[in-house]
């Protein structure tokens, strides 16, 4: 998936006139047929998820503010004015209320579903384009093309802008396998014949999403995302019960506890710390839950990885100054696997049949990595 303004320069916004013969009839084709329906959904999508993002992030935030503004009335000290607890009590409604409000309204309004809709539909569209240009019974006799071919694409289209929210899980549980070319279907054609679209299925959809992935993987991980993080909070909060314990305890050894003293007063604070660190940890997992952050990362690793290696397959190569887009290993560095190096080493497009094969290898594990982005959206329970 890539994540562009439909405005911006991108594999879709793209009407085919840098392109000679018949690709760039068929880039055309392509572009008139698609584009209004992708501008559309992927900017709809980009409006969704902007708000559905925000959305999670005041509900987790409120209802944490909510939770803390409650343990801190129980652990204040009696003031002898009324009007502490009464205050405590309108903020705790006001923020409770505020929250509650904010997940009914993103429940009644679907925004995380309208977003998922309107990305999934984006992207299908985008598989929709390349699985027509890489069709090889459209280059046969030197690509003069089919009206099947175009007809199919239309229909297809269509069905896709048909869809709405009661389709996700369908699609969600939904997987497809590749279609492999047989050397028949790509009978008549020579290296030539596929060398403009396999140079423009590099250029224009392999190296967009492996840049699109590059950054995913470079994505700064946050210490909150690190396994070590959950302990962190949750057995830190025991801790701060066992001090309470201990303090409370040493308070009434020496007969010290005053319930007014500074004495209580750290006793109530150390009961207000061991309770609000695992509700701030709750708050914080929630929002980044609803994302998916730590599993989306793992997953743009593997896609990455695939990715450059069908590149190499299909004759790419990178440059000294293209050096980044190079596979990364967990740690940062440079991977060293031998596959890999024949990125540098295929200076040819390979055999027909062989290069058909490997775009619609890499356009299955894309339209795989969309399903498993689907899955992993509709599981994110946002609201807690």
């Amino acid at each position: 998936m890539v994540d562009l303004l439909a405005d911006e320069p991108d594999d879709m916004n793209d009407d085919g006139s840098g392109e000679v013969g018949p690709l760039r009839g068929y880039v055309r084709f392509a572009y008139d047929s698609l584009f209004p329906l992708f501008h559309e959904t992927d900017q709809s999508a980009q409006r969704e998820q902007s708000r559905h993002r925000g959305l999670t992030y005041e509900a987790a935030l409120y209802g944490a503010l909510a939770i803390l503004v409650g343990i801190l009335g129980l652990a204040m000290p009696p003031t002898g004015n009324e009007l502490v607890p009464v205050l405590f009590m309108f903020i705790e409604l006001v923020l409770a209320g505020r929250t509650a409000w904010l997940v009914l309204w993103g429940v009644y309004k679907y925004r995380r579903e309208d977003w998922l809709l309107h990305r999934w539909q984006a992207e299908q569209l985008r598989l929709l384009k390349y699985s027509f240009l890489i069709d090889p019974h459209l280059w046969k006799s030197g690509g003069t093309g089919s009206a099947p071919n175009k007809e199919d694409l239309e229909r297809r289209r269509d069905a896709i802008g048909a869809l709405d929210e009661e389709d996700l899980p369908g699609l969600s549980h939904d997987e497809r396998i590749p279609s492999f070319p047989t050397p028949a279907e790509c009978t008549g054609m020579s290296r030539g014949d596929v060398e403009p679209l396999v140079g423009y299925y590099r250029q224009h959809r392999l190296k967009l999403q492996l840049e699109y992935f590059r950054k995913k993987t470079q994505a700064t991980r946050e210490w909150y995302d690190r396994p070590e993080a959950l302990p962190m909070f949750f057995f830190g909060g025991v801790v701060f019960v066992f001090l309470h314990v201990f303090w409370e305890g040493g308070q009434l050894l020496t007969h010290s506890h005053d319930e007014h003293g500074i004495g209580s007063l750290v006793g109530r604070l150390l009961v207000f710390v061991s309770a609000a660190l695992p509700t701030v940890w709750a708050a914080i997992r929630t929002n980044r839950q609803a994302q998916e952050f730590s599993r989306n990362l793992l997953r743009s690793h593997a896609r990455h990885a695939a990715l450059l290696r069908i590149h190499g397959r299909l004759g790419g190569h990178f440059s000294a100054a293209e050096s980044d887009l190079r596979l990364l290993e967990s740690k940062g560095a440079h991977s060293a696997e031998a596959d890999l190096r024949v990125r540098d080493e295929i200076v040819e497009v390979p055999e027909p049949v062989t290069a058909f094969s490997y775009m619609q290898l890499a356009e299955f594990i894309l339209a795989s990595d969309q399903r498993e982005w689907l899955r992993l959206m509709r599981e994110a329970e946002w609201y807690g």
